[in-house]
């Protein structure tokens, strides 16, 4: 009796004392996790693009999960609601939508604890780049408001695998998105795929859709508080309350598992990545004719910008003299959707049999345009996740590189929308250009090149206010490398050398910098591979946040007598800042360059026969110091062309084209024309012969029918050619020609083509046109027709045929 009563004494003095002085907050009324603004309101919104028929399940999620919080009896008004995406398929979409403005609104007048952020399965694993894209703009939107802000990863409907190790591609870029984000994840489907493991319910059981809702709720609350769901919360309508008991177990176990795992390792590659080249010489090629010459302008004018020079070709350049796309080591073949389908045939666009297995790949490409005629910008608005979808889907199946041009635009947009604004003269946005090509050009170098202090040209549009440029540029390039990592990233090293030449008297110097403040101190790294022919003056440069945007500067000069070395310098940084940490640039220079003396070309062999199939390799006997460009005449005509370049100068292939005449002698001669900048190449010129090798055999009559030999037409004027061949063999392919251009190519006895120099159906203007015709046989032979020239004059007493 005594004890009971020094304990209720013990107790009311305890009270007192705790009412006066708090001790150690024993007696203090706990404040529910699920109010996290402490305003006395419990509110959670689900954000969701959902089907019909996963409408109702996330409301039975809200459902649960309410009825879960009233569980743990918090003592204050709770609403869990379910915001329903309708007017797009993604969160990215849903958010520049013009008719969504409302619901923005109310995301952002209303005083929200948590928002868990559900996007669509197909989205997630299939476009990655636009569920990030969502994720950070709401993450940005709402990270001035005391809102939490979480990833539901849900499976709807429910799959039936089995419960793995978390590395499948949904669980993989969700939280890698997170991460990228500074988000968490509620790894509700892998909630579900504990209670499959574990027999919880069968897998094809009728309640398996209900079961998955209970355990994203569950999933919710175990996560968010770190307990078990509450006891009230396991007495349900729907199922017995053993089992639902042992599904709020699996969730739990499924979350606490998810908190201790690492769910992704290896970098990650989508269809938005850079290539990182470093040349001293850029090869562009456009896909397309050359109507939109201001992109090619403002490619070449980053280029100069970082001390790299450009040659740049398009798909005009083969109408007009037959520029072979497979016959050059291009660097990059860039171009929309529309221009690029052509391209997607090997065929298109080249006058060879096949894409020699030696020649580089080319990084291609593509991006999708806005909707025309769209002033208001609504359409483009309404319609971006469609284009970019529409993109990435191209892209992804012939393995290109997207550039999410969309994207770029929307955030400019959202910023000032002048900087999207629509022009009606020829030239177009002046800066939406430059930002798209250095985009194009951030996919191939990897770097970031930063307008420079002088005024951009004129030829990119209207002059404009000071600092778009510097906007649209940054913008471009943060978007191309935020989606190509999946992580928000703003800082970059930013580099720009002073040439490309080095030697003893004349040094190169490369200007060393951070774009925007790091968050702690950066070192970069410098090394080069040329070993001790270059010396650094410093190994090494810190920066910090007061001297980021100072540049500073790396002396590289020459300590060898060696000539035209190649050397390639790699600057990295090294921080605790990942924002930073292991970017990297590469600049490639020339040591010691001398163009003296002459370089020569051999072939592989002089001896050809027909398990040759007609071919020889052609190669410099030393390597290039810049483009060399050679062409191949057989017959007084020139028959192919190809390019060497310093990284690529490997043989070559070149088919031989003998008529009826060499195959009977038993000699082909050919003609090796070389031009370059490199004098050593420069105005080569050498004939070469060889030994045919193919025994007796019948030769197929092969000819030009149309038009007759020396025929003359008054210009400008469509013409047709077409050629036959008489054999007892059925050819395996005709082809006919005009030069080195290919006009058509069939396994028919008869092609007839239309002989276009410019653009298709274009019509022929004044000159000479040498045609000529060749067949291949299945027994590998190919024989060569004579040459058939016609003539094309203004003169209006012209002969015609």
């Amino acid at each position: 009796m005594k004890l009971a009563l020094y304990i209720f004494v013990a107790m009311l003095y305890a009270g007192e004392l705790s009412a006066q002085f708090n001790f150690f907050g024993l007696f203090e009324k706990e404040t529910p996790p699920f109010d996290y603004n402490n305003d006395g309101v419990i509110r959670c919104l689900v954000l969701a693009a959902s089907s019909e028929e996963q409408r109702e399940d996330f409301k039975l999620i809200c459902q649960d999960l309410e009825q879960m919080i009233n569980g743990s009896k918090p003592g204050m008004p709770v609403r869990v609601s379910f915001e329903e995406i309708t007017e797009t398929r993604t969160l990215m979409g849903w958010w520049y939508h013009p008719d969504s403005a409302d619901q923005r609104t109310m995301l952002s007048s209303t005083a929200y604890d948590y928002i868990f952020i559900a996007e669509n399965k197909r989205v997630v694993t299939e476009y990655p780049e636009i569920f990030f894209e969502g994720v950070r703009l709401i993450r940005n939107h709402l990270s001035q408001k005391k809102t939490q802000v979480m990833l539901l990863m849900l499976d709807l409907p429910p799959s039936s695998n089995e419960y793995g190790n978390g590395e499948d591609k949904l669980t993989e870029i969700t939280y890698r998105v997170a991460d990228g984000c500074g988000l968490k994840v509620i790894p509700a489907v892998w909630a579900w795929r504990n209670a499959v493991r574990h027999h919880v319910l069968p897998k094809h059981s009728l309640l398996r859709k209900r079961a998955n809702c209970f355990l994203s709720a569950a999933s919710i609350w175990c996560h968010i508080t770190n307990r078990s769901v509450p006891k009230a919360a396991v007495v349900t309508d729907w199922v017995v309350k053993k089992t639902a008991a042992a599904l709020a177990l699996a969730a739990e176990d499924a979350v606490d598992k998810a908190l201790l795992l690492k769910h992704y390792s290896r970098p990650f590659k989508g269809v938005v990545r850079t290539d990182d080249r470093a040349r001293l010489r850029y090869l562009f090629y456009h896909a397309g004719s050359r109507s939109n010459e201001a992109l090619q302008h403002a490619l070449g004018f980053l280029s100069v910008s970082d001390g790299k020079a450009a040659e740049q070709y398009s798909s005009a350049d083969w109408y007009e003299y037959g520029f072979d796309r497979h016959a050059c080591p291009l660097d990059m073949v860039c171009g929309s959707i529309q221009e690029m389908e052509p391209l997607t045939e090997e065929h298109r666009y080249t006058s060879i049999e096949f894409v020699p297995p030696e020649l580089p790949q080319p990084l291609k490409v593509v991006y999708n345009r806005n909707p025309a005629n769209d002033d208001t910008n609504e359409k483009t608005l309404q319609n971006l996740e469609n284009l970019l979808m529409e993109g990435i889907d191209f892209a992804k199946k012939h393995d290109m590189v997207f550039i999410p041009y969309q994207i770029a635009w929307a955030r400019l947009w959202s910023m000032n929308p002048d900087y999207v604004k629509s022009r009606q003269d020829e030239v177009g946005n002046g800066q939406l250009n430059y930002m798209l090509a250095g985009m194009i050009y951030t996919a191939l170098t990897g770097s970031y090149i930063e307008p420079p202090e002088i005024n951009i040209p004129l030829y990119y549009g209207e002059e404009q206010p000071g600092g778009f440029y510097r906007v649209v540029s940054r913008t471009g390039w943060q978007c191309m490398r935020q989606l190509s990592t999946l992580k928000v990233c703003g800082n970059a090293l930013v580099s720009v050398g002073s040439g490309s030449l080095i030697d003893r008297s004349n040094p190169a110097f490369v200007r060393i910098r951070l774009l925007e403040p790091p968050q702690a101190p950066v070192t970069i790294m410098c090394a080069t591979t040329a070993g001790d022919k270059v010396r650094l003056s410093q190994q090494e440069f810190a920066f910090d946040t007061s001297n980021f945007d100072i540049e500073q500067v790396l002396r590289c000069a020459s300590v060898s007598s060696d000539t035209n070395i190649f050397c390639d310098l790699l600057l990295s940084a090294v921080s605790s800042d990942s924002d930073i940490d292991g970017t990297s640039r590469k600049h490639t220079f020339l040591i010691n360059h001398i163009q003296t003396g002459s370089a020569t070309f051999s072939f592989n062999t002089n001896r050809v026969s027909l398990s040759d199939k007609s071919y020889v390799n052609l190669l410099p006997e030393i390597r290039p110091m810049d483009l060399v460009y050679v062409d191949i005449m057989q017959n007084d005509v020139e028959t192919s062309s190809l390019c060497f370049s310093p990284e690529y100068y490997q043989p070559h292939p070149i088919c031989l084209f003998p008529d009826a005449q060499a195959i009977e002698s038993g000699i082909c001669d050919l003609t090796v024309r070389a031009s370059s900048r490199d004098r050593r190449f420069d105005g080569y010129e050498q004939r070469y012969r060889f030994q045919l090798d193919y025994g007796k055999i019948k030769i197929p009559l092969i000819k030009v029918d149309k038009p007759a030999d020396n025929s003359v037409f008054q210009g400008p004027a469509f013409v047709s050619a077409q050629a036959t061949v008489q054999s007892t063999e059925i050819p395996l392919e005709l082809s006919l020609y005009c030069g080195r251009k290919l006009l058509g190519r069939a396994n028919t006895s008869s092609l007839q083509a239309a002989v276009e120099i410019g653009a298709p159906l274009s019509r022929l203007s004044r000159g000479d046109y040498p045609l000529w015709a060749a067949v291949r046989l299945k027994n590998g032979l190919v024989v060569s027709s004579e040459i058939n020239r016609f003539k094309i004059t203004d003169d209006l007493s012209g002969v015609r045929p």
